[in-house]
């Protein structure tokens, strides 16, 4: 009869103990919701990151020194995991050069994007959707072609990324 307990006891345990680990680590996913409140036009190279109204919102600043702002290059790919993208990207400035000039560039398979967005001291930004049927969204955000995840404010609370490469549930829930 012991035996038999502490069989099912042991049992119990690990159960509890997968639960628990599951539960963990769907807590490392920073709470999307909300504009980051350390988000501050002109403040330093940053990016935020939020989900507002069923609309996922990117957008990017740089230290504002009036005209002695230099450029900051914020780039990267949004990837979309089981739908498509819906976004419209039609809003960005034109540059003179290629090397300064904002881009979106969608995938063929519409499955998301590639990014440039070349700064200087202002901001600019993209706003998009997942389709219904995406499961998550694969981010990869670059400042000045390095990896900053300190630099990610996501949400809110401005909670950064371990890595500049991290994916979020498509259609959060609060």
């Amino acid at each position: 009869m012991i035996r038999k307990l502490f069989g099912v006891s042991l049992v119990g345990a690990i159960l509890l103990a997968f639960a628990v680990s599951i539960g963990s680590a769907a807590d490392d996913v920073p709470d999307p919701f909300g504009r980051p409140e350390g988000f501050k036009e002109g403040k330093q190279a940053m990016y935020a990151l939020w989900y507002e109204k069923g609309e996922w919102q990117l957008r990017t600043t740089s230290k504002d020194k009036g005209k002695d702002s230099e450029k900051v290059t914020f780039s990267g790919r949004v990837s979309i995991e089981g739908d498509k993208v819906v976004g419209d990207f039609k809003k960005l400035e034109k540059a003179k050069k290629g090397k300064d000039a904002d881009y979106i560039l969608v995938f063929r398979d519409y499955k998301g994007f590639d990014f440039q967005f070349a700064t200087y001291g202002k901001t600019d930004d993209v706003h998009f959707k997942a389709g219904e049927k995406a499961k998550s969204i694969t981010f990869k955000l670059l400042i000045d072609g390095k990896e900053d995840p300190k630099s990610i404010l996501i949400g809110k609370k401005g909670l950064h990324p371990d890595k500049a490469e991290f994916t979020m549930p498509a259609h959060p829930v609060k």
